[in-house]
């Protein structure tokens, strides 16, 4: 197509479909190739008039070419990506940006619905050899959950619906963080096991766990330990001992044996098998256990005689027996936390009673700290048998 004309040489263009590349006479004989491509306006000058022609339909060819592969919008298209561009505006993110994140939120290898990755879990649970507390209470919880919401696949519950589900259990905030905790495990493991993505774990766990109100733990005093003491049978009464001044778990106790009661070492060996969280541990012996201990100890068998307790249940519902007899109010634990905190009054290390007892450090600072003084320690670990055992002490040892 010619456009104009300058002395007798006219600028023209080539067409290809909707392209257009224009050449326009130079000066000096010269031919300009004018076209546009993402870049901009581009320009490319040639001397003769035949090569700047070949070169625009080339040009036109490849923009063609370009254009074959862009598809028109619909309108409903194009409302949707100016509604898109609107919201990623203000976060500097681009469409494309955040389409991908969305693609690597969403890619999963299946769809794989809650209650069956729940099932897997507690299998793999079964396998690493947990606790039975432990798998009990990962099995009620967990199948709440996946009871809870039905049919419904792990991508189908976002971090917020999660937190929702949690307020509405009714239960106190203590539980609800145990719950908490055992779902953000289950994503876990379903990503590993490439479930979901990986993104979505992690929005899980950012669920941020309810806050507990930290009430003051129910001890015992000296002189009613000693009550129960002698309320207990011969028996019952190791498991006493090592629940008062060893900063041992009911179940613990109820499944130790003898043979990792070292006296002589002055040391009880919380064996994986046995922990809470299966993890081994080592927790000292006092004098005060030794006192009680060495004239009654055995070289191996169950040092809590009913058996078989796996979770502690006889050893649990036998103490506030024991301290209905010996006429002393019975709560849950008060033996348990009466020796950490003695431990803390008297050792002021959380770290190390973190150690001992196998919680957190900050846990027990948080529990026990400045619970009792140093005289309330010294008085608890000072409850002895009337008749010392033929033992010598601690600190005649050392």
């Amino acid at each position: 197509m010619e456009l104009n004309s300058d002395e007798g040489r006219t600028a023209f263009e080539v067409s290809r479909g909707s392209v257009a590349v224009k050449v326009y006479p130079l000066r000096e004989r010269q031919w300009q190739v004018c076209w546009y491509s993402p870049r901009g306006r581009q320009r490319k000058t040639f001397a003769d008039k035949g090569e700047a022609a070949q070169y625009a339909r080339q040009q036109a060819a490849q923009l063609v070419g370009q254009r074959s592969h862009v598809r028109t919008l619909s309108a409903s298209e194009s409302e949707d990506f100016s509604a898109a561009t609107a919201i990623l505006g203000p976060l500097g993110v681009s469409l494309r940006t955040a389409a991908a994140d969305y693609a690597k939120r969403h890619r999963t290898t299946v769809r794989k619905p809650i209650k069956e990755a729940v099932e897997a879990l507690l299998t793999e649970l079964s396998a690493q050899g947990l606790s039975v507390a432990y798998q009990r209470t990962a099995k009620n919880s967990l199948k709440r959950f996946g009871d809870d919401f039905g049919g419904s696949a792990l991508d189908d519950v976002s971090g917020p619906i999660l937190r929702d589900w949690l307020r509405g259990l009714g239960v106190k905030p203590k539980t609800q963080q145990g719950i908490r905790g055992l779902v953000v495990r289950l994503y876990n493991f379903a990503a590993s096991q490439k479930w979901i993505a990986r993104e979505h774990a992690l929005e899980i766990a950012d669920v941020e766990p309810p806050k507990v109100v930290v009430a003051d733990s129910a001890t015992l005093t000296p002189d009613e330990l000693l009550k129960l003491f002698s309320a207990s049978t011969p028996g019952e009464l190791p498991a006493l001992v090592l629940l008062a001044f060893v900063p041992l778990r009911t179940a613990e106790v109820a499944r130790l044996d003898w043979r990792d009661v070292r006296l002589a070492e002055r040391v009880v060996i919380v064996n994986a098998g046995i922990a809470k969280l299966s993890v081994r541990r080592n927790a000292p012996i006092p004098d005060a256990a030794i006192g009680w201990l060495a004239d009654i100890a055995k070289e191996s068998g169950p040092v809590w005689p009913d058996q078989p307790d796996p979770d502690g249940n006889k050893l649990a519902h036998r103490l506030p027996v024991i301290a209905k007899a010996a006429g002393v109010q019975y709560r849950k634990n008060c033996l348990r936390h009466s020796c950490i905190s003695a431990l803390m009054a008297t050792t002021e290390d959380a770290a190390k009673v973190s150690l001992w007892a196998g919680n957190s450090p900050r846990q027990i600072s948080v529990t026990y700290s400045a619970r009792w003084t140093h005289q309330q320690g010294e008085a608890w670990f000072g409850v002895r048998p009337a008749v010392p055992a033929s033992v010598v002490s601690l600190e005649a040892a050392a």
